[in-house]
């Protein structure tokens, strides 16, 4: 009996499959949240999530937050990724039959 405890631990059959997307779903809403909270402040010019006299708003003061001088900071495009990350991360065909059984 404790060998086949031990071989679960080792070969990772004590989580089931889906735990792993969902983790990795749940972490791209998470960054997603923290770019988009970013991407406010950075668009509103006023510091609710960064304080004044912090690194984040000595680096937004510079042209190293936004791409190219364009005024696409760099919080939209963590946004735009995240978003990416999280549209491929679906899966492309679902069988519905076998998902609600």
């Amino acid at each position: 009996m404790l060998a086949g405890i031990a071989r679960a631990t080792y070969t990772g059959d004590v989580l089931p499959r889906a735990f792993a997307p969902v983790l990795f779903r749940t972490a791209t809403l998470v960054g997603m949240a923290a770019a988009t909270a970013l991407a406010v402040e950075y668009r509103s010019m006023e510091s609710a999530f960064c304080g004044l006299d912090s690194g984040c708003a000595a680096v937004r003061r510079t042209g190293v937050a936004y791409l190219w001088n364009s005024g696409f900071s760099l919080p939209e495009l963590g946004l735009l990724g995240f978003a990416l990350i999280f549209a491929l991360s679906l899966p492309r065909k679902i069988d519905w039959a076998a998902w609600v059984a």
